[in-house]
């Protein structure tokens, strides 16, 4: 059987791949597996940054796909977060967790900052513009 940090381990090597394919949404996927994973093999960490992660790249997936990004900040972005990534695959192993939960926020910034970025200043995409019936509902 594996241990829990190796399965981590992996699926973080994984996320990373996933960044640079620009593919925030099987990131998203991957977190959801790990927090059940990490839920079976009762690891309270591992819950918490599954959770964090998962949170994360589904909230960057949605503005990412809503919103007018020009590439070379999603590149940027993409850059950040598999430096994040790797250093939450290093800070997994260390007994001091402030190292881990330094990296988890710095990730959850980086996602909330693009959202509120995107809300405020982003054009919608046409696809995702809000509509008016004939009677001027939106929907």
């Amino acid at each position: 059987m594996k241990d829990i940090n190796k399965i981590f381990e992996e699926n973080l090597e994984t996320m990373v791949k996933l960044i640079l394919q620009k593919n925030y949404s099987g990131c998203a996927n991957i977190g959801g597996d790990l927090v059940r994973t990490a839920w079976l093999a009762d690891f309270a960490d591992g819950i918490f940054v599954a959770e964090v992660l998962e949170r994360a790249f589904y909230e960057l997936n949605s503005v990412i796909e809503r919103y007018e990004i020009n590439e070379k900040e999603i590149s940027e972005l993409g850059e950040n977060m598999i430096e994040q990534i790797n250093q939450l695959s290093l800070s997994f192993r260390t007994p001091d967790k402030s190292k881990l939960y330094d990296t988890l926020r710095s990730i959850r910034v980086m996602a909330t900052c693009l959202q509120l970025k995107a809300y405020r200043n982003l054009k919608e995409r046409p696809l995702y513009q809000r509509r008016r019936d004939v009677q001027g509902r939106i929907y």
